[in-house]
């Protein structure tokens, strides 16, 4: 089964503030009011790289490609994992140069990817989640996500939330400089074999500044 999933920036992070102000005096004739909004959008200074070991750097979407892989014919563990393991390198660079290392403004220093998942494209099963292929007509097979930024892959807790209130792709906010792994793998949903057919799924990316 041929196996994919794609990561599409929807938008860097952009910083916006407004203060409203609303004043009106109480009088026996016809009430009036004014209201004041002020705000600022920041300009985003900064493009998110994406690489992979098979098809390079792209800084809009990646496709992260799993292969082929063969399922075990039975005696599987669910949530158990197959086939080969795929990493997505995530880095910041600058606008017009994605080779140097960017500034996001005063006191922003470091960064996060956030990974977005829609109600019902995450599957919890014995206390863990998975992201469910968005192919209905494919294989039941889930994948699995890792931080794989250090040395030691952690499996994330996946939400089941778009926005900034998603799931970080690494547990600690990193240096501008620095860069951000997340490894995606083959599950098994069940201990019969995994059915044949394609799995995809489309995560929306943000990126966080702090």
């Amino acid at each position: 089964m041929k196996n994919s999933f794609s990561l599409s920036k929807t938008a860097l992070a952009v910083a916006c503030g407004s203060l409203l102000a609303l004043s009106a005096q109480a009088q026996s004739a016809n009430d009036s009011a004014t209201v004041d909004i002020t705000g600022q959008i920041s300009a985003s200074t900064c493009v998110l790289n994406m690489k992979d070991a098979k098809s390079g750097t792209s800084t809009n979407e990646k496709t992260l490609n799993l292969g082929n892989a063969k399922s075990g014919t039975s005696n599987n563990t669910i949530g158990g994992t197959f086939g080969e393991a795929q990493k997505v390198e995530f880095s910041l660079g600058t606008y017009g140069n994605s080779a140097t290392t960017c500034v996001a403004g005063t006191g922003n220093n470091r960064w996060n990817v956030i990974l977005g998942f829609a109600p019902g494209n995450v599957i919890t099963t014995n206390g863990k989640t998975y992201v469910k292929n968005q192919d209905a007509a494919g294989t039941d097979a889930m994948v699995v996500l890792s931080d794989a930024t250090t040395a030691t892959t952690t499996p994330l807790t996946l939400k089941e939330t778009l926005g900034y209130a998603g799931t970080t792709a690494t547990a600690s906010n990193v240096l501008f400089a620095d860069k951000i792994t997340l490894q995606a793998q083959l599950a098994y949903a069940a201990t019969t074999e995994a059915k044949a057919g394609a799995f995809t799924a489309s995560i929306p990316l943000l990126v966080l500044y702090k």
